[in-house]
């Protein structure tokens, strides 16, 4: 055991530090702090990820106290070394033979996460899905509040099923429910920009997503910026704001690499932009709830006989709630879809609550003069 250490020392001098903290906590038996060394300082060690040192790691050093250490960060371990298996169907196997011997809820859920992660690779879809409904059971059933590398290692097993199987909306809401549970920094450049694209792909084309707000805010995006992905970027907020002239300009600027993806949802996609500009008109309207065809279908861009179209297409969506008033030619709106706002529109809506506010106290003002003078009269 101490051999492996000093072979380690040499190898990795400029890690020799590491193996001595190693060394002294195993001495002295001190196993929670040896758990925590292991995974807060040597899983993030770049040179330990490649090649076969933390399998090695695992059968002459861990194996020997694997059953004293904390089970969670015990999983942890073996899921960093099994990744280091260059065969599917070996990492698999090691990593079930752990999941069967470990009964602690978390620790367990964290090693078949990762089984279900290496099932879609492989190509595996069913087993993954059975995997992934297993785990949404026991995650619902857990007695608590699981630890959060938990819950990011299913909602990133779950974000790669969807992508696998086409399935926009969900790929969408696991991506962000991922992103709720991990830091950015924690994520690598690479990953956070395939993400970053295939979410804002996912928003664009996705059939029931008309929520921009919520993911132009997540801190991942930003990593679009002056990258080959920035006009993901910058049609995500052309959608976001309703902004029909900045979508014509940007779709007529489109690249080849990015037309097949517009060619092939044209319709779509087209719609979709008019029924966020719809949302946008009906936004900055207030508090004025009756909207005329006619201003329906010159701010979306429709011709009178699609407008009624275009509306009931929201209310199918359920991202407008009203009635249509088809004698007067007129929408009435109850209800708009709940939006995360830019810094624009938050200040469209400060200075809208001013104007109330004002014309609120220029009413009470009025109420109060007009009490005085019915009391002098009834007087």
């Amino acid at each position: 055991m101490t051999d492996f250490l000093e072979n380690q020392t040499k190898a990795f001098p400029a890690h020799s530090g590491l193996f001595e903290k190693l060394r002294d906590a195993h001495q002295k038996k001190l196993y929670h702090q040896l758990g925590k060394i292991i995974v807060d300082e040597v899983l993030p060690v770049e040179a330990f990820r490649s090649g076969t040192i933390l399998i090695q790691m695992y059968d002459q050093f861990v194996k020997k106290f694997e059953k004293k250490l904390n089970s969670l960060q015990l999983s942890q371990f073996l899921i960093a070394a099994a990744r280091q298996h260059t065969e599917g169907k070996e990492m698999v196997g090691f990593l079930e033979s752990h999941a069967s011997a470990i009964n602690e809820p978390q620790a367990n859920l964290l090693l078949r996460t990762e089984i279900i992660a290496k099932e879609i690779t492989m190509g595996e879809i069913e087993k993954a899905k059975t995997g992934l409904e297993a785990g949404k059971l026991a995650m619902d059933q857990y007695p608590g509040i699981m630890d959060t590398v938990v819950y990011s290692a299913y909602y990133r097993a779950a974000l790669h099923f969807y992508k696998a199987t086409g399935n926009a909306a969900e790929y969408f809401s696991n991506s962000l429910l991922f992103l709720t549970y991990t830091p950015v920094n924690s994520i690598s450049h690479r990953e956070q920009m395939d993400l970053a694209s295939n979410l804002g792909l996912a928003a664009l084309t996705g059939p029931t997503i008309y929520n921009f707000g919520e993911l132009l805010q997540q801190p991942i995006i930003k990593v679009l910026q002056g990258s080959n992905f920035e006009w993901i970027l910058q049609f995500l907020q052309a959608y976001n704001a309703g902004d029909l002239p900045r979508y014509r300009e940007l779709m007529s600027s489109a690249e080849n690499k990015q037309r097949d993806i517009f060619v092939k949802n044209a319709d779509f996609l087209s719609q979709k932009m008019r029924i966020m500009t719809l949302l946008e008109l009906l936004f900055k309207r207030g508090g004025d709830r009756d909207v005329a065809f006619e201003d329906i279908g010159k701010g979306c861009e429709v011709k009178m006989e699609e407008v009624e179209f275009l509306v009931l297409k929201a209310f199918s969506l359920k991202v407008v709630k009203g009635r249509l008033d088809q004698v007067n030619g007129k929408l009435r709106v109850d209800w708009i879809q709940p939006r995360v706002l830019n810094n624009e529109q938050i200040s469209a809506v400060s200075e809208r609550l001013k104007t109330w506010s004002t014309q609120l106290n220029q009413s009470a003002l009025h109420l109060e003069s007009s009490g005085h003078a019915l009391f002098a009269k009834e007087g």
